[in-house]
């Protein structure tokens, strides 16, 4: 693979986007998860009838976790209380249960992640990994891609979040120190939204694969 643009990627990891939960890494149990689930009122990913404009308004307007999983007629959201539940009900609003248990669905998650990652302690991706990474493991790698290939590979910055967060970056280039020359500019962006934290996984494992395929003995110019 010939790397002859001036940036053949910016591995743009938006990890200080949104407020983005840094979930467990295979094999470990999220800190928020109690050991033994029970609870009063477990979290519920619910699917809220809202036919009308006038019905999305209201229902965005009480501050409820609302996702971005919406249509024409309905709107997805996570409810915490039965208290959140009473207040659809007394505003008129229907709804269908998707998920009745989140953090029972995430413990099943947990458990087949553990699985997997017993059975394949290495896989077939660049990185090798055989588990998604947590927030601090993304700048982690792209500091160790740095140190490793400092000709080729150089951590940046491409802005700040709504939330005043650093957007970390990676750029790999052949004499990725030099200035600006006019080089095309491919740009990668992983992790947007606070719940798609596998869409990270992506370009940090594209910049793997560019980095490898750059020092493969077979690599041409």
């Amino acid at each position: 693979m010939s790397i002859s643009l001036r940036t053949s990627l910016v591995a743009a990891l938006a990890i200080g986007g949104l407020a983005m939960a840094p979930l467990p890494t295979t094999g470990t149990t999220a800190a928020w998860m109690p050991t033994e689930v029970s609870q009063a009122f477990a979290p519920q990913l619910i699917t809220v009838d809202t036919p009308t404009r006038a019905d999305k308004d209201l229902l965005t307007s009480f501050g409820l976790d609302v996702t971005e999983h919406a249509g024409h007629d309905y709107i997805e959201i996570v409810v915490y209380s039965q208290a959140e539940l009473d207040l659809l009900r007394d505003n008129g609003f229907t709804w269908d249960v998707r998920i009745a248990d989140l953090i029972a669905r995430q413990a099943e998650r947990i458990e087949a992640d553990r699985e997997f990652a017993a059975a394949n302690p290495v896989t077939d991706i660049p990185s090798g990994r055989n588990s998604y990474r947590v927030l601090t493991d993304f700048a982690a790698e792209i500091d160790q891609l740095v140190v490793a290939n400092p000709g080729l590979a150089k951590r940046i910055s491409v802005g700040r979040s709504v939330e005043g967060r650093d957007l970390t970056a990676i750029e790999i280039g052949e004499r990725v120190g030099d200035p600006e020359d006019g080089r095309p500019v491919f740009l990668m962006f992983g992790a947007h939204h606070a719940r798609e934290w596998p869409s990270a996984e992506v370009p940090m494992e594209f910049a793997h694969d560019l980095v490898q395929a750059y020092n493969d003995p077979a690599h041409v110019n």
